[in-house]
This record gives C-alpha cells, sequence and structure tokens, in this order.
C-alpha cells in the first residue's frame, strides 16, 4: 500500500509537470499574461482556444462545465454520507443528520445542508479564497499526521518498524532512520505552515473559526475529554 501510495503521488506529479509545460508551449508570450489573474484563472481554456481555435474553446469549456457538475454530484454525495454516518452514530444530532427520506431514500437534511453551504460560499467568496478554504483542511490534516509520527515514536514510543525490520512492536528508530521518522516528519510540518501562512486570510479566518467550532463540540460531547467520543463506522 504505501509502494502504491509513492507510484499514485510519483505519477501524478509527472503528469502534472508534463502537461503543464506541454500546455505552456502553446503560449510563446506568455510573460505578458503571468501577472493577469484572470488570465491565469482561466489558463486552461485560453491554451485549448489558442490551440484549436474559438470552436475547441467552447467544447472545452462544455466538457469542463460537466466535469465539474459530476465531480460536484459526487462530492455531494459521499459528504452527504458522511454527514448521515455521523448523524446515525451519534456524533451530529441524529434527529437531523440521520433522517432519511421515505421516498428516495437519501439522507435529504444532510444534502440540503450541503448545498446551502455550497450556494453561500459561492456566491460570497472569490476563487482564491474558496481554494484556500478546500486547502485548510487538508493542510491541517497533513500537519497533524505529520507531527503524529513523532508523537508515536519518540513520545508514547509505540511506533511499529517497517516490514523489512519484521514489523516490531514498540519500536523506537536508530541511526539514519531518524532521517525518515523525525527529520523528514518535521521539515514536512514546518513547509505545511509556511504554506498555510500565505493563504489568503479570510480563509484562514472561517477555516480556523470552523475548526475551534469542532474542538469546542468535541468538547462537549466528550464531557471534556472525560469520555470518549461516539465511534463513527463507516
Amino acid at each position: 500500500m504505501p509502494k502504491a501510495i509513492f507510484w499514485c503521488v510519483g505519477i501524478g506529479t509527472l503528469t502534472m509537470f508534463v502537461c503543464g509545460y506541454v500546455g505552456m508551449l502553446v503560449v510563446p508570450d506568455w510573460k505578458d499574461y503571468i501577472g493577469n489573474e484572470n488570465w491565469m484563472n482561466t489558463v486552461l481554456f485560453q491554451v485549448s482556444k489558442m490551440t484549436g481555435g474559438e470552436g475547441f474553446g467552447i467544447f472545452f469549456t462544455a466538457g469542463y462545465l460537466t466535469e465539474l457538475a459530476v465531480f460536484n454530484l459526487v462530492a455531494t454525495a459521499a459528504g452527504a454520507r458522511l454527514l448521515y454516518g455521523m448523524g446515525r452514530d451519534n456524533l451530529l444530532p441524529k434527529s437531523i443528520f440521520a433522517k432519511i427520506n421515505k421516498k428516495w431514500k437519501t439522507p435529504h437534511w444532510s444534502i440540503l445542508i450541503i448545498v446551502t453551504i455550497e450556494f453561500i460560499l459561492g456566491i460570497s467568496a472569490n476563487m482564491t479564497t474558496l481554494s484556500n478554504l478546500v486547502n485548510y483542511g487538508a493542510l491541517f490534516g497533513f500537519a497533524a499526521l505529520n507531527l503524529s509520527v513523532i508523537w508515536l515514536y519518540y513520545v508514547k514510543k509505540k511506533g511499529e518498524s517497517s516490514i523489512k525490520l519484521g514489523s516490531q512492536a514498540n519500536w523506537s528508530p536508530k541511526g539514519a532512520q531518524h532521517i525518515r521518522y523525525f527529520l523528514l516528519p518535521l521539515l514536512a510540518f514546518f513547509v505545511i505552515i509556511y504554506v498555510w501562512v500565505s493563504m489568503d486570510k479570510l480563509a484562514q479566518i472561517i477555516g480556523t473559526a470552523w475548526l475551534v467550532l469542532g474542538f469546542l463540540y468535541l468538547v462537549i460531547k466528550t464531557r471534556g475529554f472525560r469520555k470518549l467520543p461516539p465511534q463513527l463506522h463507516l
């Protein structure tokens, strides 16, 4: 599984780099547009129009909008399914999020809540803020993941060694292994913090407010961390 993850990241990075490089070759005077934010936000459309003319640009736009619609449907369904699971297992109010529509057999309240939030954000925030807001949660998760590696192996000392070393329990890194289990996670954490600081301020405010609300809700559900939170079963 870890090797498959590395292969996916490597192939995805190479594919995006090659596609971006080949696409920019179509624009010989790209330096004239690099400071134009509107042009940068529509660069795929601009490249498609330069490549195949106005007709191909329209064709690309139609396909792009269709892809966005399909992705939004899938993302909304996945989010609604997650909220339903959280409601069913009493992580969220069960009377709302675990409610199933009798006719369509769908968690309709979860879907309506997601669509309402999407609509409000869509008409009140710009593209930069929305993209940074999406990345806020991902960056927080990656930062927590890297810190958890250090916490597991150096604070709790309950980590497991790699398969090559026999998957030993309560294992502690030695020698050059500190690079993998301490130095790299710590470096990744600071890189993520640097990216986070560079984010749009409004996205930082909204994301942090949502994080604080989630933390306070966790405190309430665990009665001040005196009991374990409800378990989510997917």
